[in-house]
């Protein structure tokens, strides 16, 4: 079902005067336009808002990531057996089991 601009003024033209439809149009377009300029303006806040709180967040990312790939590191280092006394300070006692390969 598309629109058919020709049908649609054809059907309207047996109601009312050419004049009024098309001053019912006009109406109509300035009303969307309006809502369409509203909705872009909400939209814009939100994502200029979005962007303005991702600021920094690519620095706190690598520092995770970095703090991740070292504790990786400690916990990949580890014999079966071994106990870990992790940079955080965090000691387990419970001895790891052995370790499935890696595969990346």
């Amino acid at each position: 079902d598309d629109f058919d601009v020709d049908h649609f003024v054809s059907d309207c033209q047996k109601q009312v005067q050419l004049e009024a439809l098309r001053d019912d149009l006009e109406l109509y377009y300035k009303l969307l336009e309006t809502a369409m300029v509203e909705l872009i303006n909400k939209d814009y806040a939100a994502f200029v808002n979005l962007s303005t709180n991702l600021v920094g967040m690519d620095k706190a990312l690598s520092q995770l990531s970095a703090l991740l790939g070292h504790l990786g590191e400690e916990v990949l280092g580890l014999h079966p057996g071994e106990q870990w006394s992790g940079s955080f300070g965090i000691t387990s006692n419970r001895k790891l089991p052995p370790c499935p390969p890696l595969t990346l």
